[in-house]
């Protein structure tokens, strides 16, 4: 979950982390990635708590 939220406030770091080294001049990331960035965010935060509350009610 925490690299959920990371992922939603944070997409230009991940963008940094993962792709910056696919461009010739590094500049930023388009705007579908940000927006892909943060949907891949939301998905692991609600797995995330999907698995928090299948350890809780297990």
């Amino acid at each position: 979950m925490a690299f959920g939220v990371f992922m939603m406030l944070k997409p230009g770091v991940v963008w940094k982390i993962n792709a910056s080294w696919t461009t010739q001049d590094g500049s930023e990331p388009s705007d579908l990635y940000v927006l892909s960035v943060r949907i891949g965010g939301g998905f692991m935060i609600f797995a995330g708590v999907l698995g928090l509350l299948s350890i809780i009610f297990s």
